[in-house]
């Protein structure tokens, strides 16, 4: 219970760490955060024996391919650069000079 939630939270921790201090982009951090389930499944699998179902292993570990292959196609070709706001405009939070 509370060591899980005090490792949950030391990984939220170091993805803002790794969006401000290394410039990582929201939509490169929270998909390396989300692969965290996959190894809460492998924990689950292996070590406290959660799922016993060949066929349900199976799906875990497709579902899981997915994810990481995801990941780290992120982390590969990141985000396209036309998404992120350039400085040349005028972000909704700020008011106009009109």
């Amino acid at each position: 219970g509370l060591g899980s939630g005090l490792v949950w939270n030391l990984s939220n921790a170091c993805q803002l760490l790794a969006m401000s201090a290394y410039s990582v982009p929201y939509g490169v951090a929270y998909p390396i955060l989300q692969a965290s389930l996959v190894v809460a499944g492998l924990l689950g699998i292996f070590l406290f024996r959660e799922i016993r179902q060949p066929s349900a292993i199976a799906v875990f570990f497709a579902s899981a391919a997915t994810v990481v292959a995801g990941a780290v196609l992120l982390g590969v070709f990141g985000p396209s650069p036309a998404a992120e706001p350039s400085a040349a405009e005028p972000s909704a939070a700020e008011p106009s000079a009109a």
